[in-house]
């Protein structure tokens, strides 16, 4: 049987709980901020994870490559945009032989 936790530990780990509501309130903040800060451009952006991976794009990005926002989220950049001629990849157009920036 375990032993039931003292009036302090409680307190201690409440307060724990209410500090990391906060740090994730916080968050969740930030990132609509950023998020709204994206939709609201302008010009054409698009965030795209390590793999390529769009997480977020705007209107304006998805319009300039004739897509729907709905349609590059979640998808692979490299195979759906093309920054160069319509009938390249965007990894194509970018990228060298040596896998760097062209």
């Amino acid at each position: 049987m375990t032993e039931k936790p003292t009036y302090e530990e409680l307190e201690k780990r409440v307060s724990q709980l209410a500090e990391q509501i906060s740090v994730v309130q916080k968050t969740h903040e930030r990132e609509n901020y950023l998020l709204s800060a994206i939709g609201q451009c302008f010009d054409g952006l698009a965030v795209v994870d390590l793999d390529g991976v769009f997480l977020e794009v705007n209107q304006a990005f998805a319009k300039m490559h004739g897509y729907s926002v709905d349609e590059l989220k979640g998808k692979n950049a490299a195979s759906h945009i093309c920054v160069g001629a319509p009938n390249m990849l965007w990894s194509d157009y970018c990228f060298s032989d040596r896998n760097e920036l062209a």
